[in-house]
């Protein structure tokens, strides 16, 4: 059984294997910045593989698609949790909340030719 809520993604996603920094926003007081692997992204989140977070949890997140370049920054929130079998990590679903265009631009265009590799 798949607990796995229905696709209702709006934008494709691309297969990634790319680190992310993050801080937890409710906690910000007590929270230290933390690190985790985005597997895949689209327009408008990404999934996370990383420690448990509960869903509504709202996070300020640091993208690096590439190594040399400035990071994209965004707010976010979990909509989703999966525990990984057989591991102590979890698969995260993260909505953006809040994304300058700036760094949607620079989102798109790393998706877009992600997509094209793929298409080649």
């Amino acid at each position: 059984m798949n607990d796995r809520p229905a696709e209702r993604r709006k934008f494709k996603r691309v297969g990634v294997y790319i680190p992310i920094r993050y801080r937890n926003n409710v906690y910000i007081a007590t929270s230290s910045q933390k690190g985790g692997v985005v597997r895949d992204i689209g327009l408008g989140g990404f999934r996370l593989v990383n420690e448990f977070l509960p869903v509504e949890s709202k996070i300020s997140v640091e993208i690096y698609i590439r190594e040399t370049d400035i990071p994209i920054l965004a707010e976010a929130s979990i909509v989703w949790v999966q525990k990984i079998s057989s591991s102590e990590r979890y698969c995260l679903g993260v909505m953006f909340t809040e994304i300058t265009y700036e760094n949607l631009t620079r989102l798109r265009r790393y998706i877009e030719m992600k997509l094209s590799m793929l298409a080649a």
